[in-house]
């Protein structure tokens, strides 16, 4: 019975209007670095700040509702290799992969330690 459970969650994330960006080559994801510095691009080279960011992040696959796709209009970039185009920039191996519609229980909020007064003080010197 477990086979059919298998295709069933991959016939309904089919479906589904939500993504999972994962990059398999990175073991680094945003929830590694503190919540006031946030990733250090030193320590995860040669992985991208960008794509630690959204490391197995969950997002509504919709415009402006999940990370950008890198732009290879541009003239410099035209000449890069289909193998080689990545989602957000040459060489990146992060997928959008389709998963099924989140219910709430499957939802876990990480509120780092400090994050209210880091936001707190981030308003007072902004103002």
């Amino acid at each position: 019975m477990r086979i059919l459970d298998e295709y069933t969650d991959l016939i309904n994330a089919s479906f589904s209007q939500w993504i999972e960006v994962e990059d398999n080559l990175s073991r680094w994801t945003i929830e590694d670095f503190p919540y006031s510095t946030g990733v250090d691009e030193n320590i995860t080279y040669p992985h991208c700040w960008r794509c630690v960011t959204v490391n197995h992040c969950w997002f509504k696959n919709e415009a402006n509702k999940k990370p950008d796709r890198f732009n290879y209009s541009n003239t410099s970039f035209t000449q890069t290799p289909l193998s080689k185009r990545g989602l957000y920039h040459p060489h990146c191996h992060c997928k959008e992969l389709a998963i099924n519609n989140p219910k709430i229980d499957d939802i876990e909020l990480i509120i780092p330690e400090n994050k209210e007064l880091y936001t707190i003080n981030k308003k007072i010197i902004m103002d």
